[in-house]
């Protein structure tokens, strides 16, 4: 991956709508930031989407956007 590809941070994206975002960015090449309230939800969505798109680095972030401390 060269440092010209996009990377995209999805907010809920452990799930449903977000997580097929994340998952069709990523199969076309985009580096992907999957966040999720809760750091093993996004881990574990960030190692499905992964092994769908191996040629792309997939990246886990906990992240709660209701939370200042968080979002900092």
């Amino acid at each position: 991956m060269s440092d010209t590809e996009p990377t995209i941070l999805i907010t809920g994206a452990n799930r449903g709508i977000g997580k097929e975002i994340a998952r069709a960015l990523a199969m076309r090449g985009a580096r992907v930031v999957v966040t999720a309230r809760n750091a093993a939800a996004a881990q574990a969505a960030a190692d499905a989407i992964g092994s769908e798109a191996p040629q792309t680095a997939v990246d886990a972030l906990e992240l709660d956007v209701d939370s200042p401390s968080s979002v900092d």
